[in-house]
């Protein structure tokens, strides 16, 4: 698996995170995206593109290779955590914490003001 160790993004941006897995065999992949304060993403990915293998598995792509995206918007400036399980069929886990994605937040370059001058009269 792939994904980031580290994204910093502007507040209220969406966080895009992209992450690749294989199974040596042709097992289908169940990516499971836990996004802190909002839930988990799950997408599934068929070897057949079609639907779950059968118990044995008797035709497929050797190895099985499957990329995932998830995405999702923090609004408000933080450290968070994302964590991916992917798992394939007969549960052979992997994991990886994507871990401290914090948005940061951009503000316009401060003005400099001139001190004015004004003559006594």
């Amino acid at each position: 698996m792939s994904p980031p160790a580290q994204v910093t993004v502007d507040e209220g941006a969406q966080v895009v995170l992209t992450a690749t897995a294989t199974d040596p065999g042709s097992d289908d992949l169940t990516f499971a995206w836990a996004w802190q304060y909002f839930g988990t993403d799950v997408h599934a990915h068929f070897n057949d593109g079609v639907g779950p293998d059968p118990p044995s598995s008797p035709n497929g792509t050797y190895p099985f290779t499957a990329t995932d995206t998830s995405a999702w918007t923090y609004g408000d400036n933080g450290d968070y955590t994302v964590a991916l399980t992917v798992t394939a069929v007969p549960g052979r886990p992997g994991s990886v914490d994507a871990a401290r994605v914090p948005p940061r937040r951009t503000l316009p370059a401060p003005k400099v003001v001139s001190p004015s001058t004004s003559s006594a009269r």
